[in-house]
């Protein structure tokens, strides 16, 4: 499997979401790392990334995931969604990690623009 390196090589990142997509489909935390890589290495990819974590992320409630896909929809222009899916993650949150603390910015942010 290819693997991302130091520099964050954004052809790399797309190569190793590609492999994860097909080799890992089904694996929420797989697919969400690999979406998020797409999201903040280079130019975000945003359609890529909604293609790896859309399949997981509907219906789930993992706050990880949720936010992951709120930021490929917004990203991809569908602010609305984003603000709902946010709001989910912001529900799911798992108060042992503090999400909250950057979930909540995130959610003003699309609320805002």
């Amino acid at each position: 499997m290819a693997s991302v390196g130091d520099s964050h090589d954004l052809n790399g990142t797309r190569q190793l979401a590609r492999e994860i997509a097909r080799n890992y489909r089904g694996n929420a935390g797989a697919q969400n790392a690999a979406a998020w890589a797409l999201l903040i290495y280079g130019n975000p990819n945003a359609k890529e990334a909604l293609h790896l974590v859309r399949p997981v992320a509907v219906g789930c409630k993992d706050s990880s995931t949720l936010d992951t896909y709120a930021w490929a929809l917004y990203l991809s222009g569908n602010r609305r969604e984003a603000i709902r899916q946010e709001k989910l993650a912001l529900k799911h949150v798992d108060a042992r990690l503090d999400a909250e603390e950057y979930y909540r910015p995130c959610l003003t942010g699309f609320e805002g623009d």
